[in-house]
């Protein structure tokens, strides 16, 4: 996954929008750091980690890959934040989402 090669080297990214990514699958991961750069992004996953399943099997007859298959959240985006928690429901009235999460805080 890694770092989006068309990161700004600013400290901010370059819009005010913010956008809460669910779940930090390939995909999750994949659009935080593609997003990372132009808005405020928001990773929520209950594991502090992305597992790279498919790199995994390479670590089975190169040992020292396996450091390579498992991909902290906090480490991934240089703007964006990560929230280690699940998401229980989501209310989308008044064109606002809001996350309740399963430790009872809200997003």
């Amino acid at each position: 996954m890694g770092n989006s090669s068309s990161s700004s080297s600013s400290s901010t990214p370059k819009h005010a929008c913010q956008v809460v990514i669910v779940g930090g699958g390939y995909g999750g991961v994949q659009l935080a750091v593609q997003l990372d750069s132009y808005c405020k992004v928001v990773l929520i996953d209950p594991k502090d980690a992305f597992h790279h399943n498919v790199g995994a099997l390479r670590a089975i007859v190169e040992p020292a890959f396996i450091k390579k298959t498992l991909i902290p959240y906090e480490e991934t985006l240089k703007h964006g934040s990560f929230v280690k928690d699940r998401v229980v429901s989501c209310n989308i009235s008044r064109k606002t989402w809001i996350f309740s999460l399963k430790s009872g805080t809200f997003l």
